[in-house]
């Protein structure tokens, strides 16, 4: 009988830090906190119009992801300072592809060193517009995009 209710205590105290454990999780992935904000709130709004993560069709780049990935790479300019101390690693940027699919809101999500930073910034914001924005029911949306930008020494 004793060991029935010591049993039945602890499983309540297990249930009881399960729960509280995943409320935790619950809110922090809902405020966006989680993974250094690369998972943004779903809800976030530019210009009071609402920014989804995910859409049925995502933004397209004139020419496509490769294009992409040349007219970054074409473009970078790796800083000097930072070849000259040996700092390497890639930086994650974020932004916001519009409705007209013109970039807006370029910010660092996850950085290296602030010369890096600096310049992966910097050529995103020099982007040209995108060939089509994301669509979301047959209707244009605004978009997060997170694209990682490498800086490797050789």
């Amino acid at each position: 009988m004793k060991t029935e209710l010591k049993d039945k205590g602890v499983l309540k105290l297990r249930a009881f830090f399960a729960l509280s454990i995943m409320f935790v999780m619950l809110f922090s992935f809902s405020n966006g906190v989680a993974s250094n904000n690369l998972l943004p709130n779903p809800c976030d709004t530019i210009f009071d119009e609402e920014v989804l993560l995910v859409v049925e069709e995502m933004p397209v780049f004139t020419g496509g992801e490769m294009a992409l990935r040349k007219f970054i790479a074409e473009n970078i300019i790796y800083p000097k300072e930072a070849m000259d101390i040996d700092i390497q690693g890639t930086v994650y940027v974020r932004f916001v592809v519009d409705t007209n699919g013109k970039v807006q809101n370029v910010n660092i999500v996850r950085g290296v060193d602030e010369l890096l930073d600096a310049e992966a910034k910097r050529v995103v914001e020099s982007l040209p517009n995108f060939e089509k924005p994301g669509y979301q029911r047959g209707k244009a949306v605004n978009v997060y995009y997170t694209l990682p930008i490498s800086f490797k020494l050789d």
